[in-house]
């Protein structure tokens, strides 16, 4: 799963993995912004915050409301009390489908740690694609930095070797047990 595209109430977010980092494109309130995270860049601290309605959710569900009970008000004018309430049970009916929809709980998920702050909203049904993708993403930054500092980059001295593998194992790119392997093994001080 190398890209995730999220839409809500017009706002559209897309999120593609590529090989120097994450692209993020929106397009919000009339503009499209496409930025590049590179993979220094992106850190994996989570943060996760349920979201209010925003304002524009309010005035689409007042106006929804103010128009139904408009609706209905000629109904009850004309003395039919069932054709009235038929007509005011439908148009309550849609006002709450249309609320559930509206007010549902949704949710941000931030990753925070390194330069960028990457936001990820989501309602419950699509907290697994949100989750998979940050794992999926999460993969991808550990390749690069193993391709980048073990294999691609030629070491001047043992000592620059060994304080590439602590700062990997700090950034959590590699495990204890790897760095101990690495330490030991020759293989990775030539370039591939």
């Amino acid at each position: 799963m190398n890209e995730l595209r999220q839409v809500h109430l017009g706002r559209k977010r897309n999120f593609i993995i590529e090989a120097k980092g994450l692209r993020y494109q929106r397009y919000d309130e009339g503009k499209f912004i496409d930025e590049l995270y590179k993979w220094e860049e992106i850190g994996f601290d989570e943060t996760v915050s349920s979201l209010l309605p925003s304002k524009y959710e309010f005035i689409l569900f007042g106006s929804i409301l103010i128009n139904s009970l408009i609706f209905s008000i000629p109904f009850t004018l004309d003395g039919d009390d069932k054709a009235a309430g038929i007509v005011i049970g439908i148009a309550l009916t849609i006002v709450v489908l249309v609320a559930r929809k509206l007010f549902a709980r949704k949710f941000e998920k931030t990753l925070n740690g390194g330069y960028a702050h990457i936001n990820f909203f989501y309602f419950n049904k699509q907290k697994k694609e949100v989750d998979n993708f940050i794992v999926t993403l999460k993969e991808e930054k550990i390749k690069f930095f193993k391709k980048k500092y073990l294999y691609d980059e030629e070491f001047e001295n043992i000592e620059s070797y060994h304080e590439d593998l602590k700062w990997l194992y700090k950034e959590e790119i590699i495990t204890k047990e790897e760095m101990k392997i690495l330490k030991k093994s020759e293989f990775t001080m030539t370039k591939k």
